[in-house]
């Protein structure tokens, strides 16, 4: 997937993509001026401001891609029982006839679970720093479980 960084597009993926364009989508809101001067939301002023534009614009293509190829997919009979998030919202009336909204629910859906995973995964880490003897028992199970010898520290 192809992102815009200092004026220059890089290919990475998808969430990789994701990452620097949520990230740089929260870091544009929260601009000192978009809090003084509601005008300058309808802006991109900056440079990394049209460089995250063109970014989010590359990533709601995808994403109305996806949309689109699923539907196809289940007009023409393919997989209609996945019971994934698209095809949920293909068959759900309030989505079904708007891509927009769907794209839109798609992006919150796959940002909302970033950020959830992330924070589980530090709260994770940062409690097993703290607790070595719920982290040895878990070493020692993940031996098992994988069936290795060692796990270096």
């Amino acid at each position: 997937m192809k992102v815009y960084e200092n004026g220059k597009a890089i290919d990475t993926d998808l969430p990789i993509a994701m990452k620097m364009t949520g990230k740089g989508t929260l870091m544009r809101m929260h601009s000192v001026f978009r809090f003084l001067f509601d005008f300058f939301d309808e802006m991109n002023i900056t440079k990394s401001e049209k460089d995250i534009y063109k970014s989010n614009m590359i990533f709601r293509e995808f994403l109305t891609d996806l949309v689109r190829e699923r539907r196809k997919e289940i007009e023409q009979g393919i997989d209609l029982e996945r019971g994934d998030f698209l095809t949920i919202l293909l068959n759900d009336d309030l989505f079904k006839d708007n891509e927009s909204i769907m794209v839109d629910e798609c992006i919150t859906f796959m940002r909302a679970g970033i950020t959830t995973s992330s924070t589980m995964m530090s709260n994770a880490l940062f409690y097993l720093t703290r607790h070595t003897e719920i982290r040895d028992k878990l070493r020692e199970e993940l031996k098992v479980t994988l069936n290795v010898d060692s796990l270096s520290s």
